[in-house]
C-alpha cells in the first residue's frame, strides 16, 4: 500500500520550515564546551598503540587495471624525460 508523503502547502507556525523541522538548537555555553586537543598530545601509549594498528593493516594485492595503469604512467613518464632531453639539446 503506497502512503503519499508531501509538504504542507503553507509552513507551520513555531518553526516557519515546510518540512517542520526543528529551530537550530542554540550555541551551547562555554562551560559545557569541550576544548580540542593539541596537535602534538597523546601518550606514548596512544602513539604506539596508533602504530602497531598500522603495521596490522594488511591491503590488497593491486588489481589488474591497477597494474595496467601503473604501467601507462610509467611508460608516458619515461616518454617524458626523452622528450626534455631531447628537447634541451
Amino acid at each position: 500500500m503506497n502512503f503519499p508523503i508531501a509538504l504542507p502547502a503553507l509552513a507551520p507556525q513555531p518553526t516557519g520550515h515546510p518540512a517542520s523541522l526543528p529551530p537550530t538548537p542554540p550555541e551551547p555555553a562555554s562551560d559545557q564546551k569541550i576544548a580540542q586537543p593539541a596537535a602534538g598530545s597523546g601518550s606514548a601509549e596512544t602513539h604506539q598503540r596508533d602504530h602497531a594498528a598500522q603495521k596490522e593493516q594488511k591491503t590488497a594485492p593491486p588489481s589488474a587495471i591497477q597494474i595496467k595503469i601503473m604501467e601507462i604512467l610509467e611508460q608516458q613518464a619515461k616518454e617524458m624525460a626523452e622528450n626534455a632531453e631531447s628537447a634541451s639539446e
